[in-house]
Order: C-alpha cells, then sequence, then structure tokens
C-alpha cells in the first residue's frame, strides 16, 4: 500500500473498543520507530511523549471533563456533562506531546552553548514555534505507523496552551507537564467515521497551494 492510501485511511476517531485494545508492546514499538525516524532540528527532541495507557481512565475522564473549558466562558466546566466531542480522549492509549527542558543535548550543540550561542528551544516555553512544528512532524509520522497495523487515531487541542494542566484539573500525575501542544488518541476505532456537516469542507485548493 502506498503512503497516500495509508493516510486515506484516517478519519477523526471519536470512539475506541473497550474489547479489542492493542498491546502496549506494538504501541510501543510503534512510538520507537517514530522516534528513531523522525527529525529534530539539531537533533534536540525538545518535547516529551507521555503515554497514557488503558490502566489510566481515571486521569482520562478528569482530561475529558476539562476539554469543555471552551465551550462557556473559556472557564474549565467540571461539573457539567463532558463534551462528546471530546470523547475520544477516553481511548486506550492517549499521547501527551508536552515541552521539556533539554539538559541532554548532544556534544555538538554543547559547542555552541559553550560558546554563547543563545539555545531559546533548550528552555521550557522557549522557541514554540520549532517545538510546535516538531510534534506535528513527529505525530503525522505516528499516524502513518498506526494507519498501516489498522489502528485509527483521533487529535484533541481543546485545552488553553497557555494554562498548566495542573490549573485546570488536580492530579499527581500532571504535576510534571507543562506546556501540552497536542493530545493524539491510539485504538481500534468503535464505528466509522463521523458524519461532517454537510457545509463544512475544505477551502479551494487553490487557495492553500500557491506556486510562485
Amino acid at each position: 500500500m502506498d503512503i497516500a492510501s495509508v493516510y486515506k485511511k484516517r478519519f477523526q476517531a471519536r470512539r475506541f473498543k473497550k474489547d479489542n485494545i492493542p498491546s502496549k508492546e506494538l504501541i510501543n514499538s510503534l512510538l520507537e520507530t517514530a522516534f528513531n525516524l523522525i527529525s529534530s532540528k539539531q537533533s534536540l527532541v525538545p518535547y516529551k511523549v507521555i503515554v497514557f495507557g488503558p490502566e489510566h481512565t481515571e486521569i482520562k475522564q478528569k482530561l475529558w471533563e476539562a476539554a469543555s473549558w471552551h465551550w462557556e466562558n473559556k472557564k474549565p466546566q467540571l461539573d457539567t456533562k463532558p463534551h462528546k466531542g471530546t470523547i475520544q480522549l477516553m481511548a486506550p492509549y492517549l499521547i501527551c506531546f508536552a515541552d521539556r527542558a533539554v539538559n541532554d543535548y548532544n556534544p555538538s550543540v554543547k559547542k555552541k552553548v559553550d560558546k554563547g550561542h543563545p539555545y531559546s528551544s533548550l528552555k521550557l516555553y522557549g522557541d514554540i514555534p520549532n517545538k510546535s512544528t516538531e510534534v506535528g512532524m513527529f505525530a503525522t509520522l505516528l499516524t502513518g505507523l498506526c494507519l498501516e497495523k489498522n489502528l485509527s487515531v483521533s487529535y484533541t487541542l481543546c485545552f488553553p496552551m497557555s494554562t498548566p494542566l495542573q490549573k485546570l484539573i488536580e492530579d499527581d500525575s500532571l504535576l510534571d507537564i507543562n506546556l501540552v501542544f497536542l493530545w493524539m488518541s491510539i485504538g481500534y476505532a468503535d464505528g466509522g467515521n463521523f458524519t461532517l456537516e454537510e457545509d463544512e469542507y475544505k477551502p479551494p485548493i487553490e487557495n492553500i497551494i500557491e506556486w510562485r
């Protein structure tokens, strides 16, 4: 199967099967393959890939509830029913792409740091555009690897990036997670693609791709 055919299989999975959960060994092998293949500016990999497996139902429930923050006055709606549009946060495997301070940089970068070269991407909250781009590259590559194994994926951005998770959710497992770039859900989809609104479609390609 060519790469275009692989990515055509993707849709934003909402619900995932609870009676057919991918093995941790499979998910870990896909993560390792993505890590080994991914490009990173000067090989820094300035983000963390945190995995919440099938056993972490409690924290996923809290995240799902908190993901309703933007539906009313941009405040967490923890006392209301979670929004169905973010139920994918309850997937068997929930991947959190988060910021990290880079203290394990390679000798090549160390030489430049010692010479006084500024490296904002080494710091928490530093060089966010570059880190966001790299996270997108990792997630896209991981998506393709998942699709090849007939796994479904979805993405969630329904949290305020400027607000640490600790201020939205009280849970010790989130205390060391600072800025979150993206949530990615992985598992076997329970059902097919959801139906888009008939007036929800992409803009004309000529508005997006421009040759000069």
